[in-house]
C-alpha cells in the first residue's frame, strides 16, 4: 500500500506516552521521541527506503541487528564490506531482492563506534532473523573487528495491505533518527548508508 498522499491525514499513535507527530509528504505519522530531535534527512529516507521495497514485495521482514566494531575512529569501511557480503549472500539463498540501511553511532569520541541496522527482505521468504545468522556469522568471521547482535523483538513484518503494520514499522525504525550519539561523527564521514530500491 505505501504511504497515501493524496492528502493531510492524522495516523493514530501507537504509543500514547513516547511519540511525537513527524510530517511526511503532507501526512503526519508517529514517530519515537528521540533524544537531541530527529534527523529529517535519516527519517525521510528510512520511510523512503521501506516504501520502495513494498512496491517490490507485498509483505516485508525488516530485521533489526546493531553491529559493533572495535575501533573508536576509521570510515564506514568495515559496515560497507559487511553489507556487500550480506546482500550477495542472502540475495543468493532467498532468490530475492535484499535491501538495508544503517546508521553510525557513537556516545563519545572515546568510545567504540557502532551501527543500528534494518535489512528489508521479502516477507514470503525470509520469516524471521534466525535465517539470517548464519549469514552474519559467515560475513563477521570473515571481516576482523566486527561483531553482531540481533535485539530482541526484532522482527518486523509489513503488509502492503496492512497500514497498521506500515505505521508500526516506520514508529520502530525511526530510533535510527535520533541525533544523539551522531554528533562525534568526524566530518566527511557518512552518518548513514542504504541500499537504494533501485540497485541490482
Amino acid at each position: 500500500m505505501g504511504l497515501n498522499t493524496t492528502g493531510f491525514i492524522i495516523m493514530p499513535l501507537p504509543i500514547p506516552d513516547n511519540n511525537q507527530p513527524y510530517v511526511y509528504q503532507d501526512q503526519i505519522l508517529p514517530i519515537q521521541k528521540l533524544k537531541g530531535g530527529v534527523n529529517k534527512k535519516i527519517m525521510n529516507k528510512i520511510i523512503s527506503q521501506i516504501n520502495g521495497m513494498l512496491t517490490i514485495y507485498s509483505r516485508l521482514l525488516l530485521v533489526r541487528v546493531d553491529i559493533r566494531l572495535y575501533q573508536t575512529n576509521g570510515k564506514n569501511t568495515l559496515i560497507g564490506k559487511l553489507m556487500k557480503q550480506l546482500v550477495r549472500a542472502l540475495e543468493s539463498h532467498y532468490k530475492s531482492k535484499v535491501g538495508f540501511f544503517w546508521v553510525r553511532e557513537q556516545s563519545t569520541p572515546k568510545n567504540n563506534i557502532h551501527y543500528h541496522c534494518f535489512m528489508m527482505l521479502d516477507g514470503r521468504k525470509a520469516k524471521n532473523s534466525f535465517g539470517l545468522k548464519p549469514h552474519f556469522e559467515r560475513a563477521c568471521y570473515l571481516l576482523a573487528d566486527i561483531n553482531y547482535y540481533f535485539p530482541d523483538n526484532c522482527n518486523y513484518v509489513i503488509n502492503r495491505n496492512d497500514i497498521n503494520s506500515l505505521l508500526l514499522a516506520i514508529y520502530r525504525t525511526s530510533y535510527l533518527a535520533k541525533n544523539h550519539t551522531k554528533e562525534f561523527t568526524p566530518v566527511g564521514i557518512r552518518r548513514f548508508g542504504c541500499r537504494s530500491t533501485q540497485e541490482k
